[in-house]
């Protein structure tokens, strides 16, 4: 056995016993997640915004501040608490939301306190 072989086979050997001993971290593992939308769903929200009169100018296809303060405003003015940006709401209100997506989630409540739906008596 070849002199570079061996420190080959002793080396992974003595990983495996650092390894299973705990002494060296385990790499993590992480997925790739969607920070923003791709460029044609940026230029269809950019758009919507545009025809809507929220946004002026021509659709960019860039994911900028002012796109994502814009959504935060819509968001903000309907007097929904949203972490997410874009909004499924603000979408629907957009016309950019799904076909199942429910009108009814787009009424406000009448203050910021009221839940956005009814409670029903037992």
């Amino acid at each position: 056995m070849k002199l570079r072989q061996w420190l080959l086979l002793f080396m992974t050997g003595f990983s495996l016993v650092l390894l299973s001993a705990g002494k060296i971290p385990q790499k993590r593992i992480t997925t790739a997640s969607q920070t923003h939308p791709d460029k044609k769903r940026i230029v269809e929200i950019q758009q919507a915004l545009i025809d809507k009169g929220y946004m002026f100018g021509l659709p960019t296809g860039v994911w900028d501040n002012k796109t994502i303060e814009t959504l935060k405003n819509i968001a903000n003015d309907h007097g929904w608490q949203t972490s997410h940006v874009p909004d499924a709401r603000v979408l629907i209100l957009l016309d950019l939301g799904n076909k199942y997506s429910d009108p009814e989630v787009l009424k406000a409540p009448k203050n910021r306190l009221d839940p956005p739906y009814k409670l029903v008596d037992p």
